[in-house]
């Protein structure tokens, strides 16, 4: 089995999440010892900066890095972990089940929470207006948490294909709607310039 980690675009955003990302892979190696990891690194100065984080970790063996293409990576793997943005939506076009881990400082956090309205963070959920895939954001993103959730998806046929069909009928009505994928991140994009998306905001 091969579960696929999308730790964001910019570097400040990798620096928080890929830690914990790389944590809970580790909890979940420990469990599984059959799961290996592919890492989406959005650049090669991003890869660079997850490849000295994995020298450091027991898990290196288990971990592929791959540059610039997130989709393939999303068609290859089980199951995924994405930090919160575009990732979201795309994972949901490509039919991948996916807990959204975020983590930022506090302050660009409660400066969002008050341009931002939305519950949730994650587009599925936006777009659905209820959670249909797990968030773990702030504090709330703790490996040991995240672990126990990431196995008892990939072990749960049921809940997987729930959540598939839950994505194909975001994705269908998108399609309604006459919003093309190009479109639906372009709403995406509008969505995010809230200050918790940009994450070379300094804090």
């Amino acid at each position: 089995d091969l579960i696929g980690l999308f730790p964001g675009s910019r570097l400040r955003e990798v620096r928080k999440i890929f830690p914990i990302m790389l944590e809970t892979a580790g909890q979940i190696a420990a469990e599984r010892p059959e799961i290996h990891f592919e890492v989406a690194a959005a650049s090669e100065p991003l890869a660079l900066e997850i490849r000295q984080m994995l020298a450091r970790s027991s898990l290196r063996e288990r971990v592929r890095v791959v540059v610039g293409d997130a989709a393939g990576t999303m068609q290859r793997v089980s199951a995924g972990m994405v930090a919160s943005g575009t990732a979201t939506l795309e994972a949901a076009y490509f039919k991948l089940p996916f807990l959204l881990v975020y983590k930022v400082s506090w302050p660009t956090y409660f400066a969002a929470r008050l341009v931002l309205k939305t519950k949730h963070l994650g587009m599925p959920n936006v777009l659905a207006g209820r959670e249909i895939v797990p968030e773990f954001i702030q504090h709330e993103a703790q490996p040991d948490t995240i672990s126990k959730a990431v196995l008892k998806l990939i072990n749960d046929q049921a809940a997987l294909g729930m959540m598939v069909s839950e994505f194909d009928a975001i994705i269908a009505k998108l399609g309604e709607t006459g919003a093309s994928a190009n479109a639906a991140r372009a709403i995406v994009d509008e969505l995010n310039k809230g200050p918790q998306m940009n994450t070379d905001f300094h804090g």
